[in-house]
């Protein structure tokens, strides 16, 4: 755990899901649900969006389990620019993006309004 972070650690009947809130930790664990068997997707900031996402700064975790100190991180699974399969943790990008994350966007797309 980041120096100055806080962990708490939730327990469900087969998993235990820790919520870190330090500087450089992620507020989401990489594995999640009740036997912690679906994984979450490469992360990233949403491309069409001029707010970071990614900035978990002052965001309350899952469950109120404390408040991202700054540098916290908040998972973005795809950068909201694709579909995630848990089963296996990679994206599949919308139409027009691309990357590991989707947070690449192909110059020749069509502009989607937001």
């Amino acid at each position: 755990m980041a120096r100055g972070g806080a962990e708490f650690v939730s327990r469900t009947t087969a998993s235990t899901v820790a919520f870190r809130t330090g500087p450089g930790e992620t507020q989401e664990p990489e594995y999640f649900g009740p036997t912690c068997a679906a994984q979450h997707c490469p992360s990233g900031d949403d491309p069409m969006t001029a707010r970071d996402e990614t900035n978990c700064t002052g965001v309350l975790a899952k469950g109120g389990h404390g408040v991202g100190e700054p540098g916290n991180l908040c998972h973005v699974d795809c950068s909201n620019r694709g579909f995630c399969d848990h089963e296996t943790g990679q994206c599949k990008c919308f139409q027009g993006f691309y990357g590991h994350n989707c947070h690449y966007k192909d110059a020749l797309a069509v502009q989607i309004e937001i």
